[in-house]
């Protein structure tokens, strides 16, 4: 019977007829035991654990590759803002223009309605009403 611990640090095992306890430990990568063979362990080898593991970094990866591309979207919408703004400006600068030559026309239209009501129709010939 062989008894598959929980613990990957200290694996305990057991013989068959004796019920002897055999004590190992890990140094890093290198295992050192005191007598017998040691056998794979079955925990180890179930795929639950690596696919979990599988999932995990996928899911890491997800979430970091998503962050990346938001990023990059608000970059652009960045650019985005400037050109706006600078579209905004030339707006601006061609209603003031505009604004102006309203001015200027409206100027110009009220002189000549004052002077079209101060001129004769015919210039040079007087007419009157009275003889």
């Amino acid at each position: 019977m062989v008894i598959y611990p929980i613990d990957h640090h200290i694996k305990l095992y057991m013989k068959n007829e004796n019920y002897e306890v055999e004590l190992l430990k890990c140094a890093g990568n290198q295992l050192e035991k005191t007598g017998y063979h040691l056998k794979t362990d079955d925990v180890d080898t179930f795929l639950g654990p690596c696919l979990l593991y599988l999932l995990g970094a996928f899911f890491i990866t997800y979430v970091f590759w998503k962050e990346y591309h938001e990023n990059e979207k608000i970059k652009g919408n960045d650019q985005l803002r400037k050109e706006n703004d600078q579209l905004r400006k030339e707006n601006d600068q061609l209603k003031k223009e505009n604004g102006n030559l309203r001015k200027e026309i409206g100027e110009r239209k009220a002189q000549f309605r004052n002077s079209w009501q101060k001129t004769s129709l015919y210039p040079g010939i007087t007419f009157s009403c009275i003889q």
